[in-house]
């Protein structure tokens, strides 16, 4: 039986998604320059990107499904209710972007 959240985005797909096309794709171009189309799902992943691993054996998922997603979901809805919309955005809003922009920015350290 395949493991949940095996597979992680290095940019989250809700970022993602609002670069795609008509057809649902995002244009890439791969190290060699070669252009082409890809569903945001399976752009920037790493198998167990976010995992920690025990010495002991096992691992955790904390970082993805305790602070990412919560960060993730969090800029999903104002890119959905304001940025989309044009819709000018609140101090608080401008503050959980933020959060957004630096947790993207270390994931490339």
């Amino acid at each position: 039986m395949p493991r949940p959240h095996k597979k992680h985005h290095k940019i989250p797909r809700t970022y993602l998604e609002a670069f795609t096309d008509t057809s649902g794709r995002v244009w890439v171009a791969d190290e060699r320059f070669n252009v082409y189309q890809q569903k945001p799902k399976n752009i920037l992943t790493e198998n167990d990107y976010y995992t920690i691993r025990f010495e002991s054996g096992g691992g955790t998922l904390d970082v993805e499904t305790k602070f990412l997603n919560g960060i993730e979901g969090s800029y999903a809805g104002i890119y959905r209710e304001k940025i989309a919309t044009r819709t000018p955005i609140t101090e608080k809003e401008k503050a959980i972007l933020a959060v957004f922009v630096t947790s993207m920015m270390e994931r490339f350290g």
